[in-house]
């Protein structure tokens, strides 16, 4: 069937995660469905560009973005870089692949990872 399952063995979630990134750089592909730890890229005011694994990027939208209690955003549409900084680590899902174009769309997860500002 053409399928193939890597295990990873690793005495700690860093070494985990580590060895996970370097398979996925390696074989990078992704899955609707499929959970990361990212680090945030860049900003527009349309969404954020969080790398997912290593020389792997993915656009989170606005609208996908969990708004925290502790930042002020203007009154109306808030922009991104009002609600993530570059450097912040935040728990996506992938929600869209396309597999033609290679663009990957992700949406924050509700429990939001640390953040370097903080």
């Amino acid at each position: 069937d053409g399928e193939s399952r890597v295990v990873i063995a690793a005495d700690n979630l860093a070494c985990y995660e580590k060895a996970r990134s370097e398979i996925l750089r390696l074989v990078g592909d992704v899955s609707v469905g499929e959970e990361f730890n990212g680090i945030v890229k860049s900003t527009q005011p349309y969404g954020a560009f969080v790398e997912i694994f290593p020389g792997r990027e993915a656009l989170l939208h606005v609208s996908e973005i969990v708004q925290s209690e502790d930042r002020k955003t203007s009154p109306l549409a808030p922009r991104a870089d009002e609600l993530v900084s570059i450097g912040d680590r935040l728990r996506v899902v992938v929600t869209e692949y396309d597999t033609i174009r290679g663009l990957i769309k992700i949406s924050q997860v509700k429990d939001r990872l640390t953040t370097n500002n903080n």
